[in-house]
């Protein structure tokens, strides 16, 4: 709500007042300049007429040295009302009457009988009006002789005593003038622009798209002003306002007839991809079952072709049939572990995998696990090793199993990968958690392309098609190795360079009490 004092028409009277009451004020200090002024020339006029008349009387005591007559004329002058003294000089005596000026314009005060009553410096009188006459006679010859001179004085005081009520006046007459115009433009502002303006606010307050054919303004004003066109926009506004309502009342309404269209259509197709969800859950079940059944049928008796190559590998063969078993004994090795693989891919895909965690002896796993491929390296006449940096702790709590077959398909793909030089596996505590054990397997084989580190990882996926015919391998291993680590709230990531070997990196949560202690 608008107050009086925020209104447009008290902004606007406050600012023509503010220029109002200044012109008023410089007239009104104009005005009394004037009239100061004014009396003052007037009472100049009344002193000057006044030696006209007592001049002959003064004139014929002087002559005759009538000192009576001389005291009677100076008290009959001072006893004007603008005369505050009068002194007459015949060259000999100075006769004063009143309030005269001295030489050093202070004044002195003369009584009746003419005696010296006071002296003041305090300059009350100091703005003396004088004016000064000569004292003649006209004698018996018919000569005009001069017998001495005459001043008549008045000062400030008269004049603002004759002026003060000319003021008050004219300061009555100001205020009087600038109340009445600042009622009366308060008043007709109010009511000309203040009450259209509120009128119009309210309405544009009370307006919403749900009564609109009842939005109208009608402001009370005489012919066509800005407030009259201001009414006529509105209304216009309004109007458009309608025609856009209605517009969008029928966009609505076909919207929601394609939502309610869209919808069924996406309710049916919900229903058709859940039915077809459950159908290829169904059949990844059966795939996974599948998979496991087969590959345990197949473990069982490859199990068995191997146990017996490895017998006849211990037998007494020539060097030809020793040949052919090594051959059976590595590809049943190798078939082996496909199988193996295979396996814990069906288990992870149907979710059947749960973590063993036991307390795992460092030092002792590292060094088993380097053990296991003790023949390999040697053959390939590469080293392996292993180093604990500081800070780790002696054993850790984890899934023993499932940590020597990441570490072992880490150090196998390593192993094919490298003709010369060595590997070496470093175990650190991780640079972001130190709850978290940081396992890395580094070789100094071909490396990998910058831009197939990314998919490496993935199921069933190698860097290029001639690897698989030239070193072997399905593309499963990382993608299990990567399950299992997620599975231990780890990470995987490489860093590899063609030519510069490869360092195959990972994280997992090992619970151990040294660090619960930190």
């Amino acid at each position: 709500m608008v107050t009086l004092r925020n209104s447009i028409a008290t902004y606007l009277f406050k600012v023509i007042f503010g220029l109002y009451l200044v012109v008023t004020i410089i007239v009104t200090i104009t005005q009394m300049v004037f009239e100061y002024e004014h009396v003052t020339r007037t009472v100049r006029n009344e002193i000057s007429q006044l030696p006209v008349t007592y001049i002959p009387g003064l004139g014929t005591a002087l002559w005759t040295f009538n000192d009576r007559a001389i005291r009677s004329m100076l008290i009959g002058i001072n006893e004007i009302a603008v005369v505050t003294g009068v002194k007459i000089d015949d060259g000999t005596d100075i006769r004063a009457i009143g309030k005269i000026a001295s030489e050093d314009h202070n004044y002195i005060e003369y009584d009746h009988l003419g005696n010296q009553k006071s002296t003041s410096n305090d300059k009350p009188f100091s703005r003396f009006i004088d004016h000064e006459f000569d004292i003649t006679y006209l004698n018996g010859n018919g000569e005009t002789v001069k017998l001495g001179t005459g001043t008549i004085y008045t000062s400030s005081a008269v004049i603002f005593e004759r002026v003060k009520y000319g003021f008050v006046l004219i300061v009555i007459n100001s205020v009087i003038k600038t109340l009445a115009l600042w009622f009366i433009f308060l008043f007709f502002m109010r009511r000309i622009l203040s009450r259209p303006l509120v009128q119009l606010a309210n309405e544009t307050e009370r307006i919403s798209f749900d009564n609109l054919k009842d939005a109208k303004l009608s402001i009370e004003t005489n012919g066509r002003n800005e407030l009259k066109v201001l009414e006529e926009s509105f209304n216009k506004m309004i109007g458009k306002l309608l025609q856009s309502r209605n517009k969008l009342d029928a966009v609505n309404q076909h919207l929601e007839e394609k939502v309610k269209e869209r919808t069924y259509q996406l309710e049916n197709e919900v229903q058709v991809r859940k039915l077809a969800q459950q159908e290829a859950e169904k059949s990844n079940s059966i795939k996974s079952d599948f998979i496991a059944n087969i590959s345990h049928e197949v473990r069982t008796p490859m199990t068995s072709i191997y146990g017996m190559a490895c017998f006849m590998q211990k037998s007494k063969l020539d060097d030809e049939q020793k040949q052919y078993a090594d051959v059976i004994v590595r590809n049943c090795e190798n078939l082996m572990s496909l199988i193996e693989e295979i396996l814990d891919f069906s288990k992870m895909e149907s979710g059947r995998i749960e973590l063993e965690i036991t307390s795992v002896d460092l030092k002792e796993f590292l060094e088993s696990l380097v053990n296991l491929f003790h023949l390999q390296v040697a053959k390939k006449n590469i080293e392996i090793s292993f180093f604990i940096h500081p800070g780790v702790p002696p054993s850790i709590e984890a899934d023993e199993q499932r940590l020597r077959q990441i570490l072992a398909n880490l150090i196998n793909n390593a192993m094919k990968f490298t003709e010369s030089g060595g590997i070496t596996i470093d175990i650190a505590l991780s640079d972001t958690d130190y709850e978290k054990l940081q396992f890395s397997v580094s070789d100094t084989g071909i490396g990998i392309p910058e831009n197939s580190q990314a998919k490496i990882f993935d199921s069933f996926t190698q860097v290029d098609s001639s690897t698989t015919r030239k070193y072997g391998g399905t593309g499963l291993g990382l993608a299990i190795c990567k399950r299992f680590i997620d599975l231990m709230g780890g990470e995987i990531w490489v860093v590899s360079e063609p030519g510069e070997g490869s360092t195959f990196s990972f994280t997992i949560n090992a619970c151990h009490p040294e660090l619960e202690s930190v």
